[in-house]
């Protein structure tokens, strides 16, 4: 009666993304099959359809999506259709894509490589089992093991 459809509120869901705040630091890898904004910290492989990180922002990992936005600090490889790696990025890794938009200032120490039409580009979205989370709140830091889908 007062529940949406399960179609509509599935794509509801995709629409809101999935927010890793300053002060939250993620030991594991993130899989999302939505958007993720990154602007804490993660220690691990970022997997999603829309993938921004932001200034603030700091993936030690692979990251794999869509469409990538660097705006923070990564080490590791970068892989998408689309990546924007902007002014304020430092990024340490290779960078895979089929269109890149670098910004003046950005920094950028790697290989980069055009699919160029030789493949096709398809994430691979795999479910997470379990990772270690960590919150930084008032000088105390705080872990705990949370199963995939808790969050």
């Amino acid at each position: 009666m007062f529940s949406k459809d399960t179609k509509e509120a599935t794509k509801d869901v995709a629409k809101v993304p999935s927010i890793i705040s300053p002060g939250l630091r993620i030991v594991g890898d993130l899989v999302s099959e939505g958007n993720v904004q990154v602007d804490g910290v993660i220690e691990g492989d970022v997997k999603g359809k829309t993938i921004v990180i932001g200034e603030g922002g700091v993936v030690e990992g692979k990251i794999i999506g869509d469409s990538v936005t660097v705006a923070g600090t990564v080490e590791g490889t970068v892989e998408g259709m689309t990546l924007h790696i902007q002014s304020t990025a430092r990024l340490t890794g290779d960078i895979i894509y089929e269109a890149l938009q670098v910004d003046s200032g950005a920094v950028v120490d790697g290989r980069c490589s055009s699919y160029n039409g030789k493949r096709k580009f398809k994430p691979s979205i795999e479910k997470a089992n379990t990772f270690e989370l960590e919150t930084v709140s008032e000088g105390k830091r705080k872990s705990e093991e949370v199963a995939s889908g808790a969050i």
